[in-house]
């Protein structure tokens, strides 16, 4: 290969020097620029902005909200620093959505009791506001909470504010002020707000400051600021989302009670002409846009009628009110207990009044299922027994009764007797449908437990009563084994053996919590449950080792359910059940004292000073085989006269009453007998 020069212009060429130092200067490495380092004071400048855009922006992810109040500062400030630096500096400012998890518990369960109690609040950690959306999070997030009861015990945890507002909003109140203080020498203003309701109750919320924009044309050409226009716009857009689900959802709801309502009361002359549902829709305050702000207006702004109106109309009101307080109650807490469950109970009661018992008896087993209460669990029953399901309302009695002994020392005295007067009246009315098929065993169950209610004269003595009702619990569990109930028998029993722990006396109840877990056992084994059964097997023997009684039936009893389930379990827990059974017949068959309980008797007879001593048996033995030898023989017999206290003894034995009886039932007459000897006394008394 041949290489050819090219002749340049000599104007072109550089000289040597200067192409050396350029090519020089080209080829040198890149020292990086240093980075700038700010003082402390140029960061606390800063630090009240940057904490106010970490703390109230609306990202959710952490990267892109550190991004966010990187971007702004340096825009509005010019401090460039990098995210590790601006993680370091945040955090020592305290500028942390984190809170920890026991705070976050006991902000959950303080809100769902205000929430009970008609109230909202807003929860502040370490004077910063702790967004909704942060809660709700930790909700998604945990399934429950646990020993609700002892986190509100506690207290208010350190660094924890909160401000409790009625649910009904500021449109409500009668007055408001609004006061906006500004500082001329800063750049944020900070908004005070008193609100004065009709209770004459006051509220002020101290908002954290924010930044105000001096200029309209910088605000309106900022496009990622906090309160940026579009953002606004978005805000608004998704509320207007919401209050139309909100819309559809009331009106399929209570479209639908509109058509059940018309099948059931079809249009007549009893009754009067009323505003339809869609007009209704037009004057309630819940349907115009406003419904989550203001109250609800059940009642109609206009009435075509002013005359009185019937008690089917009234029941259609009540209906009416109730089910769209529940339609609302749903958009706003879901199904969560127990606002939501609340509504759906006075539902349940008014569609009872009308005569839709299915109806009435879903909301209540609705109730069942998310919320046991001891009125829910009656409820159903009481629509069973109207549709003729005896069975039914069978169990549903026993489960009330379950849940009533349950709650039995939480409630006063007059609740429990309230509920049980109301129980006990309805199951006079299914004895009154059963006729002479009802069950006797659960009369008197109910009779027992009756009369244990009456004993407590004040609320301070319901805990002395309160383990014989356990007691009663299990008998009634019985009962419910031998109607043929077998799941709501064993399910009785577990939540009785559950929860009777901490109030049954081992000394004095280990018995009956011992039969109870044997009986228990029996069900499981029947539902084929081996090892359950087993382990309450387990739990009786254990009983019965700690009772200060022996019960051999019982014992017995458990033998033939081990050899009933032995073959069912496998080997090494059969072992252990058959080492519990011989430990426990050990236990019961161990001497007292180390004596037995025969040979206490035989001692107390042997060393007793009563007429019948082994002398006095061995003398009268030696008699009467000398009277029947001389019978006998022929031959006149040397009669032994016994002692003063042994004739004494078997005369006052035999002539107790007038006309005496021995042990096995034979009667005989004194006349005539008086003279006779013990043998004679036998003779006369055979013949």
């Amino acid at each position: 290969m041949i290489a050819t020069v090219t002749n340049l212009p000599s104007q072109n060429i550089p000289d040597s020097l200067a192409y050396r130092s350029a090519m020089a200067t080209y080829n040198a490495p890149v020292v990086p620029q240093k980075k700038k380092r700010y003082s402390e004071k140029q960061w606390n400048e800063v630090r009240p902005e940057a904490c106010q855009l970490y703390l109230l922006g609306d990202k959710i992810d952490e990267d892109t909200r550190l991004q966010a109040v990187m971007g702004g500062i340096e825009r509005k400030y010019g401090l460039q620093a990098c995210p590790r630096t601006w993680k370091s500096k945040l955090k020592d400012w305290g500028c942390t959505k984190n809170v920890p998890t026991k705070k976050m518990e006991w902000i959950i369960v303080k809100e769902m009791s205000l929430i009970q109690k008609g109230q909202s609040t807003k929860f502040f950690h370490k004077k910063k506001p702790i967004m909704p959306r942060t809660i709700r999070a930790f909700k998604r997030r945990r399934d429950g909470v646990e020993d609700e009861l002892v986190l509100l015990d506690m207290g208010t945890p350190p660094d924890i504010e909160y401000s409790p507002q009625s649910l009904i909003t500021e449109s409500h109140s009668s007055s408001q002020v609004v006061e906006l203080s500004t500082n001329s020498g800063d750049d944020h203003t900070s908004i005070r707000m008193s609100e004065v309701t009709e209770n004459s109750q006051s509220y002020k919320i101290s908002l954290p400051s924010f930044s105000v924009t001096k200029d309209v044309d910088g605000w309106l050409s900022d496009d990622q600021g906090q309160f940026c226009r579009y953002r606004l716009f978005e805000d608004v857009s998704r509320q207007e989302d919401a209050i139309m689900n909100h819309h559809k959802v009331l009106f399929f709801e209570i479209s639908e009670l509109e058509n059940s309502l018309v099948q059931h009361f079809p249009p007549g002359d009893h009754i009067k002409p009323r505003l339809s549902v869609r007009q209704r829709l037009r004057h309630s305050s819940d349907l115009c846009g406003i419904g989550s702000h203001l109250c609800i207006d059940l009642q109609p702004s206009i009435n075509i009628n002013q005359g009185k109106s019937t008690p089917e109309e009234d029941a259609l009101d009540h209906l009416f009110s109730c089910a769209v307080t529940l339609a609302d109650y749903q958009c706003r807490y879901r199904d969560l207990p127990p606002p939501t469950m609340e509504k759906h109970f006075a539902v349940a009661k008014a569609h009872e009044n009308i005569g839709h018992y299915l109806t009435a008896e879903y909301h209540c087993r609705k109730i069942i299922e998310q919320y046991c209460k001891i009125k829910a669990e009656m409820f159903p029953y009481t629509f069973s027994l109207n549709g003729c399901r005896q069975e039914e309302s069978t169990i549903f009695l026993l489960r009330a009764l379950t849940v009533f002994i349950i709650e039995f020392n939480s409630n006063s005295l007059d609740q429990n007797a309230w509920l049980f007067q109301h129980m006990e009246l309805l199951y006079t009315v299914l004895i009154r449908l059963q006729g002479e098929r009802f069950d006797a065993g659960l009369s008197l169950r109910m009779h027992q437990l009756r009369a244990t209610l009456a004993l407590p004269d004040s609320d301070d003595e319901l805990s002395t009563i309160y383990p014989q009702i356990f007691v009663h619990g299990f008998h009634l569990a019985h009962e419910s084994s031998l109607l043929g109930f077998i799941q709501t028998a064993a399910w009785m029993y577990d939540s009785l053996l559950r929860c009777c722990s901490e109030h049954l006396d081992v000394l004095h109840h280990a018995i009956e919590k011992a039969i109870a877990h044997a009986r228990y056992s029996v069900l499981l084994r029947r539902q084929g449950e081996w090892r359950s059964s087993a382990h309450q097997l387990l739990l009786a023997c254990e009983m019965i080792k700690e009772s200060v009684s022996s019960d051999h039936p019982l014992r017995d009893q458990l033998e033939n359910d081990y050899r009933d389930l032995q073959p069912c379990l496998e080997q090494t827990l059969a072992e252990k059940l058959r080492r519990s059974l011989d430990h426990m017949r050990t236990h019961i068959s161990l001497p007292v004292d180390n004596i037995s309980v025969g040979g206490l008797s035989i001692n107390k007879f042997l060393n007793d000073e009563s007429p019948f001593t082994p002398e006095s048996l061995a003398s009268h033995e030696t008699m009467a085989f000398d009277k029947l030898e001389s019978f006998i023989s022929g031959e006149p017999a040397i009669e032994k006269v016994p002692s003063e206290k042994e004739s004494t003894a078997v005369t006052s034995t035999l002539s107790t009453h007038e006309s005496g009886s021995n042990g096995m039932g034979v009667s005989w007459s004194r006349s005539g007998g008086e003279d006779l000897g013990i043998y004679d006394w036998v003779q006369y008394a055979t013949s």
